[in-house]
């Protein structure tokens, strides 16, 4: 049989040409004009994927479907009208390209997410019996009733779909008995689209419990996201995960992925909460006590974590963030991004740095690639008047010993901070060097004195870029340039950074002094004089 013979090289060459670029549909509507072979294929790839729900409503005649142009507001819009019943003969051209429809970003307006449903009332079964993706976002519903919104969402509905992304308008509940309407919604999915793998939930009301999401028994990903207006607002814009909800998310078997939860005064009791979440392998937080953290940390037994990262909303007090980082107990772990907030005042930033300190080296990992780390107080950017807690030679040996594959470090907004000597022995223990390494502050105190004390062996020769967006102390940027160049004397300077500072500046002089002298690969001994 011939290559072009094969209904696999036939997929395979649309599929090349289906890659967005300008005239790519010009170019495979010319491909199915070839042979019967390439048409099926062609038609497939052009209909596979749809941006809006517009080119289904072409597919009826003018008779059934009427489309108007009006000016609204100074634009012009499309409004669509539903003349008459659709009669079979009408439904032949829907079903022929609807078939093929696996991905739908339902945009509805007021009046063709109307027909749309209307649509599918004329119809035993869904309007897209073989649609996988839905991704349904608020465009022009301000003027529509909940009922009607949700109406427009179920049409697209069905057995066949695993992936629901939906987007809910800005106070979405208006009315008291809305609540009622969505509640039964998202209750109907499991029956609806029972093999749903991924829920996407934008927006969706603060008040709304997530104990449905316990139905939906073959899950993989969850991620709920709050109304991009609401971002900046308090904990209770966030849908909360309550007792209920939480135990009924932990018993799916197959949930790999739990993304934007909130624990917001969440109060659990550790002593009630049952061990669930088996296969869970990425989980973000958005917002929650410290304390809370570590208890829903430690309710997971899944033995595949590889994934977590917390946002800047969770906050709390030293002995929370220690129970928090106790809790990271998975040698799985591969990724860890951690924002934590302190509450602090003048009796306790000391303590808070050091807790750091000892919280970073005693967290074992030993196969973390991936480490940021952010420690704001009141919810806020560290308070630059307050010099940081300067982390021990012996800590930063620790924290290296701790992660010995680390391969990205980021480590700002922190009561505590490197000194050169510590974070020279910190990089000692990375030979091939870390990608990419990016801090905010510098312990730097007696920097004549470090200067001296630095072993003429280079310990950290692989490190070519870092980040130091701000020093703590007031230091004086040609000395502090001096002993950066002595501990790191390859650093690539296009790839670094050091705040308003002179030091980059100074460090460029160094670096051109050496290959003024014939490109040595030592830095000068210090002088007075070094940078002149």
């Amino acid at each position: 049989m011939h290559a072009l013979h094969i209904k696999e090289v036939y997929r395979e060459v649309c599929e090349q040409l289906c890659d967005w670029k300008p005239g790519w549909e010009r170019n495979l509507f010319n491909l199915s004009l070839t042979s019967r072979g390439f048409s099926e294929e062609a038609m497939n790839s052009l209909w596979k994927d749809l941006p809006d729900i517009v080119p289904l409503l072409g597919l009826f005649p003018p008779s059934v479907v009427e489309v108007k142009g009006e000016i609204v507001n100074e634009r012009k819009m499309e409004t669509y009208k539903l003349v008459r019943p659709p009669e079979r003969e009408d439904w032949v051209r829907f079903d022929f390209y609807g078939r093929r429809v696996r991905q739908l970003c339902c945009r509805a307006t007021a009046t063709n997410g109307r027909v749309c449903h209307l649509l599918s009332q004329y119809r035993q079964g869904p309007l897209l019996s073989l649609l996988r993706q839905l991704w349904w976002s608020d465009k022009d519903v301000s003027n529509l009733s909940v009922p009607q919104v949700l109406s427009f969402i179920t049409t697209f509905t069905s057995s066949s779909l695993r992936v629901l992304s939906i987007s809910f308008p800005y106070c979405f509940l208006e009315h008291a008995t809305d609540e009622d309407y969505l509640v039964a919604f998202l209750h109907a999915l499991s029956h609806r689209c029972p093999g749903l793998t991924t829920a996407v939930f934008h927006g969706l009301p603060p008040s709304t419990s997530l104990s449905f999401v316990g139905l939906l028994k073959c899950l993989r990903v969850l991620k709920t996201e709050p109304e991009a207006d609401a971002v900046a607002c308090s904990g209770d814009m966030f849908v909360a995960m309550d007792d209920k909800a939480l135990r009924a998310v932990s018993n799916l078997p197959y949930l790999t992925k739990l993304d934007g939860l909130n624990l917001f005064e969440a109060k659990l009791d550790p002593t009630s909460l049952m061990l669930g979440f088996p296969s869970l392998i990425d989980l973000g937080i958005r917002i929650g006590e410290l304390r809370d953290v570590g208890i829903f940390l430690n309710t997971i037994t899944s033995r595949t974590f590889r994934t977590f990262s917390t946002w800047t909303r969770c906050r709390g007090d030293p002995e929370g963030y220690l129970g928090c980082l106790r809790a990271l107990r998975w040698s799985s772990l591969v990724h860890l991004e951690l924002h934590l907030s302190f509450h602090y005042d003048d009796s306790n930033f000391i303590t808070i740095g050091e807790t750091v300190i000892k919280g970073l080296s005693t967290l074992m990992l030993p196969n973390l690639e991936h480490l940021e780390l952010y420690h704001c107080c009141n919810t806020h950017m560290l308070c630059y008047d307050r010099h940081p807690v300067a982390i021990p030679p012996d800590a930063a040996a620790r924290m290296a010993l701790a992660w010995p594959k680390l391969r990205w470090f980021c480590f700002e907004e922190s009561a505590a901070a490197f000194s050169i000597e510590s974070l020279e022995i910190f990089l000692s223990h990375y030979p091939s060097g870390l990608p990419s390494f990016s801090f905010d502050a510098l312990a730097v105190e007696d920097i004549v004195t470090t200067i001296a004390l630095r072993d003429p062996a280079i310990l950290s020769p692989k490190v070519e870029r870092l980040t130091v967006r701000m020093m703590m102390e007031d230091v004086n940027d040609q000395l502090l340039a001096i002993a950066l160049d002595i501990v790191f004397p390859n650093l690539d300077l296009s790839r670094c950074f050091f705040g308003d500072s002179e030091v980059l500046h100074f460090l460029a002089k160094l670096h051109h002094g050496r290959e003024a002298r014939g490109g040595l690969s030592k830095p000068v001994p210090f002088t007075s004089n070094a940078v002149e």
